[in-house]
Formats: structure tokens, C-alpha cells, sequence
């Protein structure tokens, strides 16, 4: 903007034009005194309600129990927003940053209730990862389960939640240290404001790391929560030879598979005994897996 003519200034907070004042044309802006110097802000539009933008409407109207989250999408890395729309409805509706566009939307498995919030991975770690897990839901007062969402396979169950949830329940996704954690506020339910406050260490999951040369035949490896089980699931892009080793907190081993060649696709290898065949006891395991020439090490969390 070159050589603005101002129109007309003032200090009443509650100023009004006397006559309309067009987009494009007339701009507002914003300054302050200390002493005898002004130092003004930025020059907005009248498009902008108090430094926001009006940007194009949710498809889709947004009540009780909506959130939003920052994502990136993994097949096009384009930056973008996940809605959820509450209103006891399932729409999950996402936003392309850059073209200012809601184009696709997925749908949940239970209806989003008071209480629902969404997190991802990006807000806290930006690397998208074909089958890395999330968006990371829970439903509010309609669902006492934690959801999260892959890619590939669609929704998945993680596990119950401590609580119910009510009005004022919210998620957040943090990394600490190269963990990954859930935190979580319950909310109301109706017997009045609850100060519970929890974290959920995720499962461990990592990229797995090419151990020679030659293709990469998988992208993705990390170890489920399964009660009373070692379980890991792991991405295959190409036909890979799969061997896999179970090992305790002491680093002993007490399992040993070899899954022999295995085709393209989501895969799953688990555990549910020691050596002397008990049941597993709570604890922290580790799991070796070999995946063609790469090699992934996966903590598991058995309750």
C-alpha cells in the first residue's frame, strides 16, 4: 500500500464509521502511545475481525464435542486440519491449508458426543509416516474407548479410557525424550467438575532402520497395546523375508519366530507365554524384528 490517505482516527473503543467503508479499498489500523512517541501495528482489512481471517465454512455444521487438530498429509505432505463435528454426528472433515479448501472427510465409528476431542502426531512430531497411527479420538460421554486412525486399515480400538468422559474433556498428544503420550482431562459427567488428570504412554513405534543395501521392504513397525500379549503389527511395500525376537526386561529371550517370505500388506506377530509357557507377567518386553534388510527394535508395555 502506497501513500494511504487516513480517513479519520480516534480513541473510543467503540467507534463507528458513519458510512461503509469497502473491502480492498479502506483499511484499519491499530496504534499506541507512550509519552509523546505512537508505534502502530499491522494494516488489516476489513476482512479480518480483530487480526482473524473469515476462511471457507466447515461443510458441515460444528457443536458440542467439535475439535480440531493440525495434520499433514502423508501422501501429499500438504499441511492440513482435522475437524471433528460433534453434534452426536460422525463426520471427521479435513482442511488443506494452502488452497483453503474442506475436500475429504472420513467417518467415525461412534457418534461424537460432549466431550470428544481429536489429537495427531504433527502438532508434537511433524513427520508424516505412512501407517503411523492417528489421528488419536475419543468420543465424549457416547464412547469410554480410545480410537486411533490408520492410513491403511481404518479405525482402530487402543483401549479403554479411566473414566467417562463429560463437558470440558480434552486430549493432547505430547513427545517426550522420544516417547510418545496421551494426556487427558475427564471433564463433567453431571456429579460436578473433576480435577482427574491422566497420561497414556503410547506404544513403542519407530520407523525401522535399513540394515543393508537394497530396498526398503517396510516403512513402518511399532508394538500394539494387547492385554496380556506382546503384539507388534508392521507395513510390508514390497515381499519381505519377516523374523521377529521377544525378549524380557532383562534382556532374555523366550521367543523366536521366523514368518518366513510374507507379501505386500498390514501384518501382525504376538506372544502370550514365556519360555517355560506361562502367561505373561505385567512388564516392560522388547521385540527384535527383521524385515528383509532392516531391523526394528519395539518396547512393548504388558498390563
Amino acid at each position: 500500500m502506497s501513500n494511504p490517505v487516513f480517513v479519520d482516527s480516534t480513541n473510543d473503543t467503540t467507534y463507528q464509521t458513519t458510512d461503509t467503508l469497502d473491502n480492498d479499498v479502506y483499511y484499519w489500523q491499530i496504534a499506541h502511545r507512550v509519552g509523546i512517541t505512537w508505534t502502530a501495528g499491522s494494516v488489516h482489512s476489513f476482512t479480518l475481525e480483530g487480526g482473524w481471517t473469515q476462511l471457507s465454512d466447515i461443510p458441515v455444521a460444528v457443536s458440542y464435542g467439535g475439535s480440531l487438530a493440525y495434520e499433514k498429509d502423508f501422501y501429499s505432505n500438504e499441511e492440513c486440519l482435522v475437524a471433528l463435528s460433534g453434534a452426536d454426528n460422525q463426520y471427521v472433515k479435513i482442511y488443506y491449508i494452502d488452497g483453503d479448501t474442506w475436500n475429504d472427510d472420513i467417518t467415525t465409528p461412534k457418534t461424537q458426543g460432549v466431550g470428544s476431542a481429536i489429537v495427531t502426531h504433527e502438532a508434537a512430531d511433524e513427520t508424516p509416516i505412512e501407517e503411523y497411527p492417528g489421528p488419536w479420538v475419543v468420543f465424549g460421554e457416547n464412547c469410554d474407548t480410545l480410537y486411533y486412525h490408520s492410513n491403511r486399515s481404518g479405525w482402530w480400538k487402543e483401549g479403554q479410557l479411566p473414566q467417562s468422559l463429560g463437558w470440558g474433556a480434552s486430549m493432547a498428544y505430547g513427545v517426550e525424550y522420544d516417547v510418545h503420550h496421551l494426556y487427558l482431562i475427564v471433564g463433567d459427567v453431571g456429579s460436578g467438575p473433576r480435577n482427574d488428570f491422566y497420561r497414556f504412554t503410547l506404544p513403542g513405534y519407530e520407523r525401522a532402520q535399513q540394515g543393508g543395501s537394497g530396498r526398503l521392504a517396510s516403512s513402518f513397525a511399532r508394538s500394539l497395546n494387547d492385554p496380556g500379549r506382546v503384539t507388534v503389527q508392521y507395513q510390508l511395500s514390497t515381499s519381505a523375508r519377516v523374523r521377529a525376537s521377544v525378549f524380557d526386561a532383562t534382556g532374555r529371550q523366550f521367543g523366536d519366530l521366523d514368518a518366513g517370505a510374507q507379501k505386500p500388506g498390514a501384518h501382525r506377530l504376538s506372544w502370550g507365554q514365556d519360555a517355560a509357557g506361562r502367561k505373561l507377567s505385567a512388564g516392560a518386553y522388547f521385540v527384535r524384528i527383521d524385515i528383509g534388510a532392516e531391523q526394528a527394535t519395539l518396547k512393548a508395555v504388558v498390563r
